[in-house]
């Protein structure tokens, strides 16, 4: 038996051991998330959702550093601004907010969260726990101003600390067209600029943009993963996000000129 992390659109886990990496398929249907599975050769089995203890023991065998984070916009998963602005950013170089995976469904804007960082080929968040770093009083007054000011498009953000009108900032600030402000947020990441994006339906949506003097496209979802980068990935489109995914395509062109 050993615990992994199942993601969005992905037949494939991974197994760390003293010895390094093993891959395996995933045998059968599950959800995202984290589950322990059962070895069955090439393929691995899953048993059960992975309790709390044991999620936490693999991040802690993965080394993922955690933060305390905020959910301030969500689209089909939440994005998430920093608690501790110093502290995130040894872990987090990125500006803008960064989607959190595996949050539970009653999870509520503000909601002070521990999430751990997660580095691969994009760089996301994964739930652990709830934070109880504020009152739940504060948290309360805190989504009630939101709703006021999306009624009144006016914010009175006095007695909160600074990270607390951070992320009020960016949730009013995103409401109106949370996918756009998020897709220019990551674009601007990169040094590119949106030119265009078009709802292609289905939870898909085409980002054109501009990088370096050159006009290009993605189709991506809502949580800005690839599902069509415009070049052969071999079916590794979902390793990538928006921001990623300019940078690989702009090597591709490069190598080919070259």
């Amino acid at each position: 038996m050993f615990v992994a992390i199942v993601f969005p659109n992905s037949r494939k886990i991974f197994k760390q051991t003293e010895e390094g990496i093993h891959e395996f398929l995933i045998k059968g249907q599950v959800e995202e998330g984290i589950w322990v599975f059962e070895e069955k050769g090439l393929y691995a089995e899953p048993v059960r959702r992975a309790e709390l203890h044991e999620r936490a023991e693999l991040f802690e065998m993965l080394g993922l550093p955690q933060v305390g984070v905020l959910p301030v916009v969500k689209t089909s998963v939440w994005f998430c601004s920093p608690l501790n602005e110093n502290q995130y950013e040894k872990y987090v170089k990125v500006k803008c907010p960064l989607p959190l995976l595996f949050a539970p469904e009653n999870l509520s804007v503000f909601d002070p969260i521990y999430a751990r960082v997660y580095k691969h080929r994009r760089i996301l968040l994964l739930y652990e726990d709830l934070n109880p770093r504020y009152p739940i009083e504060t948290i309360e007054r805190l989504r009630s101003v939101f709703e006021n000011a999306i009624k009144t498009k006016k914010v009175e953000m006095k007695g909160f600390p600074k990270e607390l009108k951070k992320a009020l900032m960016i949730a009013v600030e995103a409401y109106e067209t949370p996918l756009e402000k998020l897709v220019k947020e990551s674009l601007k990441i990169v040094g590119a600029k949106l030119v265009n994006l078009k709802d292609l339906g289905r939870g898909q949506y085409l980002v054109e943009y501009e990088y370096e003097g050159r006009e290009d496209s993605v189709v991506v979802d809502d949580s800005l993963f690839v599902l069509d980068a415009g070049i052969c990935l071999s079916g590794r489109e979902h390793d990538f996000d928006l921001s990623s995914i300019v940078l690989v395509k702009h090597r591709y062109y490069e190598e080919r000129w070259d």
